[in-house]
């Protein structure tokens, strides 16, 4: 972890945390014309392009800012520091906001659930996807769960007064991201049914911050619209045909497709990387008569829809970053199913797949570039790196998991592995729920490990496809011929589109022909003639001396690589 580059959307919250303290404002104009983002890299040439709109000679950023308002204290507290030393604090210190949800989340669950249970529901969030990765990453899922976790346990559990605290808290919701404006909503809808007339102090309360905000879009953008936000000043026709397409001119393949792409991708979906998650699901649509349940599926369902609807991705971050906000909702989850369970075979399978996540976890911190897979339009690689990277050279896992990518020429409907998975899925869900409550008639626990044992055996017992050894593989189709790297030096090999090449090596490369490559899963670049890739300059790879490589031919008849 000690090489985890700032990346995504990690060094824009930086930018603005550095306006903010340094200009008191927010436009990040002067951020980068002056290239500031250097800062925190090592290399010397970084390239970030904006993530901002031009607004009345301003640069103002799409991110909003409530997480580099977090980010001021570990900033100043890294300024003097090497670089290194300075990732490691700011991450260390947004780490804190996790470890205060990890508390809050246990307080919460302990109103309804019993001590040992809420504390194991509480470790299993925090140790699996999609909390763990989040802990220790500069995005806002976090604080906006912490925010509004606090925010529900003050309305349900403290005096009224305490009310106007609660509606401050969830007033900031807006500033850390316009999805999150939802949460205050319910809280709302909360407040109302269970305080009654008193909801009235928690709006009070959100209004101080909401005021503010809506304010921001008047002066700068010329509306209260949220579009702006996203879109930046925009005319009525195209502010129309935009709520238009968010309403109806999607095409529903594609909204059930990133529905499905928050659960089951294999790229930056929940169950592949948390599998320990289906018994949480489970739990939560037998038992959502329960007050605790319903309270939290009241969260849960409007923000995935919303989110799903406009099917917007997580983009370069960890897995399951659309759910990462509602990981208290999960616990919740896996509180109900430790409570209610009595089928010690489900039980069993709960704690096998518990411990298949917490070593997939491991996996992910061991090799940080597993963290990232978007799913967004520009993307063309099904493969997620760690199933890449968990294959052999007799089977290709990718090649069997599902696949939600959002670009046209990977239709959801022509991959095959997303409806086994699915069905699949479904099927464990309606077997779960049946059967969870029931003492079995059969002891099937000796049966269920073996069965375990016998999948991932060929995992742990044939040689893996290496990323760090120095060889050089080529792969289609599930396909590997492992090469040894010194025996490739003065030849080349041939690609053609859809194979991949990943090597280790600490020296140029030259390649050959025409056509369109995918470098590490997510640059694009045409070659022409002779090109020569230069691995010092791809940060976050450099590995014990040597710099890996992936490129893949996206496009265009054959490529030569050459050592």
């Amino acid at each position: 972890m000690r090489n985890l580059e700032f990346s995504g959307d990690e060094p824009h919250y930086l930018l603005l945390t550095k306006s903010i303290i340094y200009d008191g404002d927010l436009d990040v104009k002067n951020q980068f014309m002056e290239k500031q983002w250097q800062e925190f890299y090592v290399l010397d040439d970084v390239k970030l392009l904006p993530h901002a709109h031009a607004v009345k000679g301003g640069w103002y950023s799409i991110h909003l800012p409530g997480v580099s308002y977090l980010l001021i204290p570990f900033y100043l507290a890294s300024k003097p520091l090497p670089v290194y030393f300075k990732k490691f604090v700011i991450r260390l210190g947004f780490s804190l906001y996790g470890l205060l949800f990890v508390y809050i989340l246990y307080i919460f669950l302990r109103k309804n659930f019993e001590e040992e249970i809420s504390l194991a529901a509480t470790a299993i969030v925090a140790f699996t996807v999609p909390a763990f990765p989040f802990f220790f990453h500069i995005f806002p899922e976090i604080p906006a769960a912490l925010i509004t976790l606090l925010s529900l346990y003050i309305v349900l559990y403290s005096r009224e007064r305490f009310l106007l605290l609660a509606g401050l808290l969830s007033g900031t919701l807006i500033w850390f991201g316009v999805k999150y404006f939802i949460y205050a909503l319910v809280l709302l809808v909360v407040a109302a049914v269970f305080r009654r007339g008193k909801s009235l102090f928690l709006l009070a309360g959100q209004l101080i911050p909401i005021i503010p905000f809506f304010t921001y879009l008047k002066v700068h953008y010329g509306t209260l619209s949220f579009l702006s936000v996203y879109y930046g000043i925009i005319s009525p026709e195209k502010k129309a045909e935009l709520i238009k397409l968010i309403i109806y001119k999607i095409p529903m393949e594609l909204r059930i497709g990133t529905f499905l792409d928050y659960f089951l991708d294999q790229r930056d979906g929940l169950l592949p990387y948390a599998p320990v998650a289906i018994f949480a699901f489970a739990a939560l649509l037998k038992f959502w008569k329960k007050k605790p349940v319903l309270l939290s599926l009241s969260f849960f369902i409007p923000f995935i829809f919303n989110y799903g609807w406009q099917t917007h991705r997580g983009g370069y971050c960890p897995p399951a970053r659309p759910i990462a906000s509602l990981v208290w909702v999960i616990a919740v989850g896996y509180a109900v199913f430790l409570s209610r369970t009595k089928n010690k075979n489900i039980r069993f399978l709960f704690w096998a797949l518990f411990s298949i996540s917490i070593l997939l976890s491991i996996l992910l911190a061991s090799s940080p570039r597993a963290f990232y897979g978007p799913t967004t339009h520009e993307i063309t690689t099904r493969a997620g790196l760690l199933f890449h990277k968990l294959s052999t050279p007799f089977f290709y896992l990718p090649n069997y998991l599902p696949s939600f990518l959002k670009h046209p020429s990977t239709p959801i409907t022509k991959w095959a592995p997303n409806y086994f998975w699915t069905i699949l899925v479904l099927f464990a869900l309606v077997l779960i729920i049946k059967n969870m409550e029931i003492t079995p008639a059969h002891d099937l626990r000796k049966i269920s490990l073996s069965l375990i044992i016998l999948v991932l055996l060929p995992f742990l017992a044939l040689p893996q496809i290496p990323m760090t050894n120095g060889r050089l593989i080529m792969g289609k189709q599930g396909r590997v011929l492992v090469y040894n790297w010194k025996q490739l030096t003065g030849r080349c090999l041939k690609l053609t589109t859809g194979q991949s090449i990943v090597l280790a090596t600490s020296y140029p490369i030259e390649i050959k022909g025409e056509g369109k490559i995918l470098i590490q899963g997510y640059i694009e670049k045409e070659v022409s003639g002779k090109s020569i890739l230069l691995t010092q300059n791809l940060p976050h790879l450099r590995y014990k001396g040597k710099y890996l490589l992936e490129i893949k031919l996206i496009s265009g008849e054959e490529i030569s690589v050459c050592p």
